[in-house]
């Protein structure tokens, strides 16, 4: 029975795009915290070169123990845990082409050496695969899940089953690639096929990634099937305290027909409509402005509010929420992370980048998606709540992010490369997003939609790089954007343009002896100087206001240190404002892009302690 089953998939793959397929048999034993897992694995490698040897990512052994990567990145004092709440994931037999491999499996540290990390084991093989051949891999895995913890675990008795399962690495070109787990990383894997027996006490509840295609009673145990085609991961989710809602969702343009799954907690029915309402929404969004959503299914995980680590995270197809027990309709939160994980479907599901090294191209790109998303559909200014008077943004919720930290790293850098877990999330989420805003507003919306469009197109179920989306930039736009990449993607520079002065004196007769007439008389000499701070240069607009209420709009290409422009005019210069159009988003400090001449009642000093105050209490949570 297993002979026929390898060369029924074998045959489905060769006739197939995608790299790999995986068959699982996997049951829960939720008293132990244990998956115990069967696999058979179809590899082809689709390179130009032979491999001698695969890899296999055992992503729960970052939970392991406190000298993990992972744990050691992330600051061992806190993971003071139950000997129950660690995990780990264990290979208890491995065959290659029917071959023993076992004993040759060994665990590797290619980023930091870390001898205690098994994160990722290396099998070298006893013949090279060729170009265009396959191998069959089966396995007997054992998957214990940690307490819950980024993202994956347990809590009391749900489970958030991710990243559970021996992985196949990603053989590029240029050789595997090849990462340990980090505690500011996230995947990398090949598209494939994806058949999921999950078996679990019958009192269980279970939705997981793709389709499922059948259901049965086995002696106290319920045993579902679930498929998907043109994924590149699966996970799944089982409870006795959650209940399942389905509805069908449909669009005619462009054409979509999915079912939404939502896997809601039994104290968080209240927000049932709140989910379902943002998750057609999402869809809607998502399809018109990048294109269709082209899968079955698309599932939401409720997470319990003592499994809220279980939230805020994206799977083929299934995506982690969360909310709570009270949450008013004024505060997004349930809006915004839904909104946000369904993007993850786009940029990271369907263009399937490598998080490991280039994380900007999906956090980043699906920052700048969330901003557009939500002030779509709830204003610019009140996306992220709107509540007793207070009303907030998201794209200001990206520059209060983006400001919160001094500038130490640029965007494109290895995740597991930055300064710091903060230094990372700035960069690889607010920077990267305000970048393509400012991007955006500099090209015009348009433009810039159909450069988003055509990267979907172009990428879709392939795995893009940071140079394919600056050539489909240039491409669409027709022009030369190195500039703009090099300054803001590739530099760890800052901008910053600030009105230095602004100087006005009334024109009289002058005194001493005159050649010639002086027709100035009665005007006012006016002059204004700007200054550039950062160590970035950007073209700016600068609006010069008269008192007469006349306007003046001046170019500055901004590569020089220091601007002056001088007037002589019947009126008097009463204001200047860098950056009028608001295209600047990465403006250091946009409260020095203005002079006025006028008194303010509410000074500008005042203002910025404000917001630092502000700051200050919203980052102290």
């Amino acid at each position: 029975m297993r002979r026929l089953l390898i060369m029924f998939l074998f045959s489905s793959l060769i006739f197939s795009q995608e790299v790999v397929s995986y068959k699982i048999k996997a049951k829960l034993i939720p008293e132990e915290k244990i998956v115990k897992g069967e696999e058979i694995i179809i590899w082809k490698n689709i390179t130009s070169k032979p491999t001698s040897e695969i890899y296999f990512h055992l992503y729960l052994n970052a939970f392991r123990n406190e000298l993990s990567t992972f744990m050691r990145e992330s600051g061992i004092e806190r993971f003071r845990r139950k000997d129950i709440e660690w995990g780990y994931c264990e290979v208890r037999e491995i065959k290659i082409n029917g071959i023993d491999m076992k004993k040759k499996l060994h665990y590797v540290q290619p980023d930091d050496g870390n001898i205690y990390d098994r994160t990722l084991v290396k099998i070298p093989l006893d013949s090279p695969v060729n170009p265009g051949e396959s191998i069959s891999i089966y396995l007997i895995f054992e998957s214990k899940l940690p307490k819950v913890l980024a993202r994956s675990g347990y809590s009391r008795d749900f489970f958030m089953v991710a990243q559970w399962f021996p992985k196949i690495a990603v053989l590029r070109e240029e050789g595997w690639n090849s990462h340990q787990y980090h505690r500011n990383s996230e995947f990398f894997s090949d598209f494939g096929k994806y058949e999921v027996e999950i078996r679990t006490p019958e009192k269980f509840k279970v939705v997981a990634s793709g389709v499922k295609t059948n259901e049965w009673k086995e002696k106290g145990e319920i045993v579902r099937i679930f498929k998907e085609d043109n994924i590149h991961d699966f996970a799944w989710s089982a409870s006795p305290n959650h209940k399942i809602f389905e509805e069908e969702f449909s669009m005619k343009e462009p054409e979509v027909k999915t079912k939404i799954i939502l896997f809601l907690d039994r104290d968080h029915l209240r927000h049932k409509e709140r989910y379902m309402k943002i998750i057609k929404k999402s869809i809607e969004f998502f399809s018109k402005n990048y294109g269709p959503y082209p899968y079955k299914t698309i599932t939401v995980v409720d997470p319990p509010s003592h499994a809220l680590q279980a939230g805020g995270m994206e799977y083929p197809t299934l995506i982690t929420a969360g909310t709570t027990f009270w949450l008013p309709k004024g505060l997004l939160f349930l809006e915004l992370v839904t909104l946000h994980e369904f993007g993850h479907q786009y940029w990271y599901g369907m263009c399937a980048n490598n998080e490991f090294e280039e994380a900007w191209l999906d956090e980043g790109i699906n920052s700048y998606s969330e901003v557009k998303g939500m002030r779509e559909l709830f204003g610019e200014k009140t996306s992220v709540f709107n509540i007793f008077g207070f009303k907030f943004g998201d794209i200001d919720s990206q520059r209060l992010s983006y400001i919160s930290i001094p500038s130490f790293d640029p965007i494109y850098r290895k995740s597991y490369e930055f300064f710091s877990g903060g230094s990372y999330s700035v960069n690889s989420y607010s920077k990267s997003a305000l970048m393509l805003l400012t991007l955006e507003r500099y090209l015009g919306e348009d433009k810039f939609s159909k450069i988003m469009r055509e990267y979907f197109r172009r990428f879709q179920f392939k795995h893009p790089k940071t140079e394919d989306f600056i050539r489909v930039a240039e491409e669409v736009s027709g022009k030369n954007l190195k500039w703009f990449f090099d300054s803001f993607l590739f530099s760890d520079g800052t901008i910053d343009y600030r009105v230095e002065r602004i100087m006005t004196k009334k024109l009289r007769k002058p005194e001493g002896k005159m050649d010639l007439k002086f027709k100035e008389e009665g005007n006012w000499e006016s002059e204004v100087s700007v200054v550039r701070e950062g160590s970035i240069s950007f073209p700016v607009n600068i609006e010069i206001l008269f008192e007469d209420g006349k306007k003046i709009k001046e170019f500055w290409d901004g590569k020089e240190r220091w601007r002056k422009f001088k007037y002589v005019k019947p009126s008097k210069v009463i204001s200047a404002i860098i950056d009028p159009e608001g295209i600047l988003l990465l403006d250091r400090n946009r409260f020095n892009n203005s002079m006025t001449l006028k008194k303010n009642p509410f000074p500008l000093g005042m203002s910025f302690k404000a917001l630092a105050l502000f700051q200050s209490i919203l980052f102290s949570f």
